[in-house]
């Protein structure tokens, strides 16, 4: 069942005190995925990627109820690249997702592509229900799971 995302889901840039939250949910979130890497991500290894992506110019968004982060989209417009989009395991397909990703289409009107993990049916899923395209395909460069290119034109 759809939480009405009006009413109890507030969209909003991410602050520092919001990247712990981040990059557990990025994990639990990634790891439910069941898709297996060469090399598995932990907790402080995302939470530190945060760090180093805001750096280098992450647009980090988050999605909030009740005060408690559940979910984010992390992108480069400069690039066009959608980087990350994240939901918390408990709230999956409740409307999270296409609100982040909503603010990810206002935030690059242009258009813009990202990876899904061929394995991550999920996703793959998400993606195409919400009009995007595959455009390509081929292997992570460091952790060698095979992916899929998607991309969002604007219409």
């Amino acid at each position: 069942m759809a939480l009405p995302i009006d009413a109890t889901i507030s969209i909003r840039p991410a602050i520092a005190a919001d990247f712990d939250a981040v990059a557990s949910i990025w994990l639990t979130s990634w790891q439910s995925t069941g898709v297996v890497l060469s090399e598995e991500p932990t907790l402080m290894g995302l939470r530190h990627r945060v760090d180093v992506e805001i750096i280098e110019g992450w647009a980090l968004t988050v999605a909030e109820h009740q005060g408690k982060v559940v979910g984010f989209v992390a992108s480069k417009p400069d690039a066009a690249l959608l980087d990350q989009l994240f939901i918390h395991i408990d709230y999956q397909r409740m409307g999270v997702g296409s609100a982040l990703l909503a603010e990810a289409q206002k935030t690059m009107p242009s258009g813009f592509t990202l990876r899904a993990a061929t394995a991550n049916v999920g996703a793959r899923a998400f993606y195409e229900k919400h009009g995007l395209h595959v455009v390509g395909e081929g292997i992570h460069p460091r952790l060698g799971y095979p992916y899929q290119n998607y991309a969002w034109k604007s219409s």
